[in-house]
């Protein structure tokens, strides 16, 4: 099964019919799901590419994610258990879960058999952030550092952890869409971040560091580069831990300069 989460970004590449369908026949797999957060109504299935795809699948509609009934889930599921959470600690798991329910599911599970009667927001902080994402968000922290001996290092640790190739490219892609948001918006920088999720005092250091260290055309070039990195992964099988490695060795040793980054092997 093949999940794309930006399908947005996706379709705007795929507009011609023919490429629809030569990449569909060329795929081994027939579950591909291409999640989209816009509504699409009756005109909009009629022009491509939606025409297209729903020749070739269907379409279904979700509804929004009821963040009370989540809550009440979480809540109950812990009294279950014959335990507490602190509504603090509740409101954080919630905010670091996002709509990611099956991620909310595990991190309870583990909460319930770490704590002993009450869960806490340290035992939330203890639990739910794992060396696995420290690694991760070490390697972010050195690849927008324009680091590359620090995030080649961080890259291969990741790879030895067991960190998937497309979870380190879909942190990449998150981070560029908010650098880019930010570059392209005019309002305050931390008023910016806060409202697309960032709002510790350090993060809004790193990000703003990160600012001065890409021009917007820069970030533009590597949110094509990513998703087409995405692209060659998912439908082309390249081979994920080298394709990402070249890439980033690429994208630092050419970034600001006049230099043309390389097509994606």
């Amino acid at each position: 099964m093949i999940l794309v989460k930006e399908g947005e970004q996706l379709l705007k590449k795929l507009k011609d019919p023919k490429l629809i369908r030569s990449l569909a026949n060329r795929m081994k797999t027939k579950a591909v799901f291409i999640v989209l957060k816009e509504k699409l109504d009756k005109s909009a299935l009629q022009k491509e590419p939606y025409k297209t795809l729903l020749e070739l699948g269907d379409f279904l509609e979700a509804k929004k994610l009821d963040k009370r009934k989540v809550r009440e889930m979480v809540k109950n599921k812990v009294e279950k258990a014959g335990k507490k959470i602190e509504e603090k600690a509740l409101d954080y798991l919630l905010e670091i879960a996002g709509d990611d329910l099956l991620f909310l599911r595990g991190e309870v599970e583990k909460l319930i058999l770490y704590a002993e009667r009450e869960i806490t927001l340290e035992d939330v902080k203890k639990v739910c952030i794992t060396q696995k994402e420290s690694d991760l968000f070490e390697f972010l922290d050195a690849f927008f550092s324009k680091d590359l001996e620090k995030s080649l290092l961080s890259l291969s640790s990741l790879f030895r952890v067991g960190i998937h190739p497309l979870v380190i490219l879909a942190a990449l892609v998150n981070y560029t869409l908010r650098l880019l948001t930010v570059k392209k918006s005019q309002g305050k920088t931390e008023d910016i971040l806060g409202e697309l999720g960032v709002k510790h005092p350090f993060a809004i250091h790193n990000y703003k560091r990160y600012l001065s260290n890409f021009t917007e055309q820069d970030l533009e070039r590597l949110l094509e580069r990513l998703y087409w990195l995405d692209i060659s992964i998912k439908t082309f099988f390249n081979q994920p831990e080298k394709t990402i490695t070249n890439m980033v060795i690429d994208y630092i040793t050419k970034v600001g300069t006049e230099a043309p980054l390389e097509e994606v092997e």
